[in-house]
């Protein structure tokens, strides 16, 4: 069975993918002449090649996150094969100090990719209150829909949740939503009420398309709650950076401290999400956004911050196609 994706989502992942693919070509093209090894991060480090020792290797690794057992299975291979690792990420590494095996070189300039020059800076009549995305599903945007439909938000938004697992992809969406609510019958009127996959919305050329004609976008970060990570990754994806470049309020979902991790970076972010930064689980950070949609209390943003978040991911993608950037790239492995 192919991922269930609104088409729109289609569209937009071909954007930024086709600008990633054209950096990864860029990085294994100023690597060439390096003598380097370059892997993929989904290796299996218990099937390593004996035939590479003794030598750098080097790991792209984009948006999505592995967990301490990778590392612990990637120091292994370096020590029994004398290698050398370099992971070259977009996803930020909070206290990493230098490590004998591996080097991390984050680089913010990737998020680059996410540059979208069609997302226009002008004024829009909003004619919904909110915006809330969500394909990938798990117990956490289960848990932030049930929450909108009992306080009987569901109707004032876009919304979808599309019932996709990437682990699952031969369940259809209805399974998908009945095997999270086995455990604990938690969402057994959502369940009987509603027909996966869901979105009560027409399908538009485009996901800004459909973002911004609210007020608010609810932005459920894929990792924000993930067990099965190291608390110290913190990853952004398409979605935060899409949002950030729309002229309404983005509610960004994710990991603490992630909302200084964009400040630091340059993002300009509307206050709440300085709130929802400091609260240490995903039921508080729910509940605050119910409130937030309930109460309505905010006025409409103008487009300033923006459009300064969307020049800043130009300046970045800009970046992409310059040679120093590889250059750079190429200077710092691990050695």
């Amino acid at each position: 069975m192919p991922p269930i994706q609104h088409r729109i989502d289609c569209h937009d992942d071909n954007l930024w993918i086709e600008n990633l693919y054209a950096v990864n070509r860029n990085i294994i093209q100023a690597l060439a002449d390096k003598c380097v090894v370059l892997s993929a991060p989904d290796i299996l480090f218990s099937k390593w090649v004996t035939s590479i020792n003794n030598c750098q290797v080097v790991v792209t690794m984009y948006d999505d996150i592995f967990d301490d057992r990778w590392f612990d299975d990637l120091k292994v291979t370096s020590k029994k094969y004398n290698i050398k690792f370099t992971i070259i990420t977009n996803i930020h590494y909070a206290g990493y100090n230098d490590i004998p095996e591996y080097k991390i070189q984050f680089y913010k300039e990737l998020y680059g990719v996410f540059y979208n020059p069609a997302i226009k800076q002008t004024k829009i009549n909003h004619n919904k209150l909110y915006t809330c995305l969500m394909q990938r599903t798990e117990f956490s945007r289960l848990s932030l829909f049930s929450n909108l439909s009992k306080n009987n938000l569901i109707d004032d938004g876009n919304v979808s949740l599309l019932g996709f697992q990437i682990n699952n992809t031969k369940k259809s969406a209805t399974e998908v939503v009945k095997d999270i609510n086995s455990e604990y019958h938690l969402f057994d009127k959502i369940v009987s009420n509603y027909t996966f996959p869901f979105r009560n919305f027409v399908d538009s050329k485009n996901c800004f398309e459909i973002e911004e004609q609210s007020k608010y976008i609810i932005v459920s970060e894929t990792y924000n709650t993930c067990e099965e990570v190291t608390p110290n990754w913190i990853a952004f994806t398409e979605k935060t950076f899409r949002s950030l470049q729309i002229p309404n309020i983005s509610i960004l979902l994710n990991k603490n401290g992630a909302m200084d991790v964009l400040c630091e970076m340059g993002f300009k972010i509307h206050p709440i999400n300085k709130i929802l930064d400091y609260m240490m689980s995903f039921n508080s950070q729910t509940n605050f956004v119910i409130g937030i949609l309930k109460n309505d209390i905010f006025d409409e943003v103008g487009h300033a911050e923006s459009l300064h978040n969307q020049n800043l991911l130009m300046k970045w993608y800009n970046t992409l196609q310059s040679d120093d950037f590889y250059t750079t790239i190429s200077s710092n492995l691990h050695t």
